[in-house]
């Protein structure tokens, strides 16, 4: 759970680029099903272009981790965002959860989702 935590407090300090340390040159980035061109992307190179496409499309973009839980295998972590569409000028603060597997020290994957049951359930724990 401290490598997942210490990538977020990365990415909050330094950016994108400071947290790349902490993800596995093979990472499967899964995006939330519910947003538009939804995708999944694997690779450092395809997760760094999916996050850059992702941040282009907000004003004030920002993420916090509310909670994270230990599962074992997997890290679930209930992320709050919140900023206001580019485009549309419609302000979001809406909570996700993430579920995070690592490999060698490394984050692996992630899969996104709207509702803490469905992450509890697909990091194998139940309420």
């Amino acid at each position: 759970m401290e490598i997942v935590r210490r990538a977020y407090r990365a990415y909050q300090s330094g950016g994108l680029e400071a947290a790349m340390e902490f993800f596995h040159p093979e990472v499967e980035w899964e995006d939330l099903d519910a947003l538009p061109d939804a995708g999944s992307y694997k690779g450092q190179e395809e997760f760094r272009e999916a996050v850059s496409r992702f941040y282009a499309a907000w004003d004030d973009l920002s993420f916090t981790p509310e909670d994270f839980i230990d599962a074992g295998e997997a890290v679930v972590v209930a992320h709050r965002w919140r900023g206001t569409g580019k485009s549309s000028r419609t302000p979001i603060d809406t909570l996700t959860w993430n579920v995070f597997t690592l490999r060698d020290d490394k984050i692996i994957q992630r899969r996104a989702f709207q509702h803490r049951e469905e992450a509890l359930e697909a990091a194998g724990l139940s309420e």
